[in-house]
């Protein structure tokens, strides 16, 4: 062999070698460290992460937060997504099933909430060894701050500034004309039920050729700021009643138009959850229907119907025609549940749960459907929104429903 053919033998074997240690590398067990996504509530995110190619039958996806213990987000096994998630993910997670076989396993996840923030880990355990990505999502809200006048102090005018539904917990900051920042009084910060925060300040400013101010409020983590600019009029500064009185006036009109608006959203959002919890309850009560009547006994079936007719959801026309069907009292129970609609549905899903905490009535049911109820209450306190509060960021207890 000359020495041309040993080079490109050795070349060969040198570049083989390579390849069979990269491969080596990239099938070892790894977990990488957290790639952090940014968005707004509301809007979509893609959770990156790839595997290496592979046709193996029976390959199994599987996303979870890693922040939390046995929430499962999405499943795909052999490129179909599996009913095995977690209810407050059902409707928003979807992959990118045409692109698996290129080895994209990546998450997207629809209408953002804050409660979303967090990490969540792509996980393949079928492959010969684990690969693991942990990702980092956090999820942002922003608003426009609005400035109201006060009034005069001494040479100058006082300013405020607010700033609602922001979260993480925002900054604020003064700037004249110059962009200079101003030495700005005291800021206070709430935080509502949902966790989102509103901060107010103040500044006392002195007049300048444009009396122009900015007040910003801005957030370092999600990088996002946001800003209002107003021109004092000069008749603010004066020392006259009318200067008083113009400033007053815009305060007062600022605040009860800001009081409106609160009030209705607060209004909207409440009767939107209502609506959710019901539109859940009925789901499930639709889509157990056999297994509800099988678990739940003739006895209870009469007083669930007794609670419902206490609630005015029932006549008593049709509590005594459950109580003449002894053998089919949940059958029968049903047919008033599908006649109620909604509001029926969800009362029903409330007395079940409350029917399924006095032993002295679970007793009376064999072990089977004693151990079948308890599945039961256990997937119904599920479809409960509130207990999602947990997933917040620094909460430490669950919220009760309102």
């Amino acid at each position: 062999m000359g020495d041309h053919e040993k080079r490109v033998v050795c070349r060969f074997l040198s570049e083989l070698f390579v390849c069979l240690l990269l491969a080596f590398v990239r099938a070892t067990d790894t977990e990488t460290s957290p790639n952090v996504i940014i968005a707004l509530t509301g809007d979509n995110a893609i959770l990156p992460c790839s595997m290496i190619p592979t046709e193996r039958a029976g390959l199994v996806v599987e996303w979870s937060r890693s922040d939390q213990i046995d929430m499962i987000v999405h499943i795909n096994r052999d490129g179909r997504d599996l009913d095995d998630q977690n209810l407050y993910y059902r409707g928003r997670t979807t992959m990118f099933l045409g692109e698996m076989k290129n080895g994209n396993i990546s998450l997207k996840l629809t209408n953002l909430k804050i409660l979303d923030s967090g990490y969540y880990s792509c996980y393949v355990p079928s492959l010969d060894s684990v690969q693991k990505t942990v990702i980092q999502l956090l999820v942002g809200a922003v608003s426009q701050p609005v400035i109201s006048i006060l009034g005069p102090k001494d040479d100058g005018v006082v300013l405020k500034c607010e700033s609602g539904g922001w979260y993480p917990e925002p900054n604020m900051t003064w700037l004249d004309s110059d962009g200079s920042i101003l030495p700005d009084g005291p800021t206070e910060t709430q935080t509502d039920s949902e966790g989102r925060y509103t901060v107010r300040g103040q500044v006392t400013i002195q007049k300048t050729d444009n009396n122009k101010v900015i007040c910003m409020v801005n957030q370092q983590q999600i990088n996002l700021s946001m800003e209002i600019q107003i021109n004092v009029p000069d008749e603010a500064f004066a020392k006259s009643h009318g200067g008083l009185i113009a400033g007053l006036f815009i305060a007062v009109l600022v605040a009860v138009v800001a009081g409106g608006v609160g009030v209705f959203m607060w209004r909207k959002k409440k009767l939107l959850k209502r609506q959710l919890e019901n539109m859940d309850a009925a789901e499930f009560v639709d889509k157990h229907r056999e297994k509800i009547i099988d678990i739940v006994n003739h006895e209870m079936a009469l007083v669930i119907a007794e609670d419902l007719n206490q609630r005015g959801l029932i006549t008593q026309k049709v509590v005594t025609e459950i109580r003449n069907t002894p053998f089919k009292r949940t059958t029968e129970l049903y047919k008033a549940l599908d006649s109620g609609g909604l509001k029926v549905k969800s009362a029903f899903y409330k007395s079940l749960l409350e029917c399924s905490q006095h032993n002295s009535k679970l007793k009376k049911l064999s072990k089977q459907n004693l151990k079948e109820l308890e599945k039961l209450k256990k997937k119904v306190k599920e479809l409960d929104p509130e207990q999602f509060v947990k997933l917040s960021p620094g909460s430490g207890s669950e919220s009760k429903n309102t």
